[in-house]
């Protein structure tokens, strides 16, 4: 449990350093650019909007040069993040889980197109919670209680259109068996995640050694 913690706390840094290492510098750059076009534009204190500009690419030169002095730091965080990391699919299955394959679980190949060529909700619920999101915050002032409300609202209609496909799923003779194969086909995808990630850590700890 600490450790998680302590994994999560650390990506959230990491995640925040590496926001600002991206983004200060391109904001930096854009605002003097955008700044100069306005004073050019205007055709008014053109010298105060050069000088602002080559002051702008400055600053934003040293500061490109500051985050690249502090990338190992950066990359150090990472590292130690991923140290802290919990691995639940290969610690529960194991490493060399088996690719789950369809004939394994007696589905046909026509039965698995079947199944997936079969009715669903999906882009009816997309067309409603985009329609639904647009009228229900378009309006610039709303109250929190509002933004919550509507929020729940549309969080409940989401759930709604999910039980539904679900049903309909279930009424499709083979589902089953695919669902199954689903799952396992799941925690196949996840471990192989895991994997890559734990190459990645093993990498990153030789290079630093």
């Amino acid at each position: 449990m600490l450790n998680n913690f302590k994994y999560l706390f650390l990506t959230s840094f990491h995640f925040l350093l590496l926001l600002i290492a991206v983004w200060i510098p391109r904001f930096a750059i854009l605002g003097t650019i955008y700044f100069f076009i306005k004073y050019f534009k205007n055709n008014e204190y053109i010298g105060n909007g050069v000088f602002g500009y080559i002051i702008g690419l400055t600053i934003a030169g040293i500061l490109i040069k500051f985050i690249e002095n502090k990338t190992n730091f950066i990359q150090k965080i990472e590292n130690k993040a991923l140290s802290f990391k919990y691995f639940p699919f290969t610690e529960k299955y194991g490493e060399n889980y088996e690719n789950p394959e369809l004939k394994n679980f007696d589905i046909t190949k026509p039965e698995f197109i079947s199944y997936n060529n079969r009715f669903q909700f999906d882009y009816i619920r997309m067309i409603i919670l985009t329609i639904l999101g647009c009228l229900f915050f378009y309006e610039i002032k709303i109250s929190g209680i509002q933004i919550f409300l509507r929020t729940i609202t549309l969080i409940i209609i989401y759930y709604i259109f999910k039980i539904i496909n679900k049903e309909i799923s279930k009424r499709h003779s083979s589902f089953e068996k695919i669902n199954r194969y689903n799952k396992q086909l799941k925690i196949y995808s996840e471990i192989q995640k895991e994997k890559k990630l734990k190459e990645k850590i093993t990498t990153a700890n030789t290079v630093q050694n």
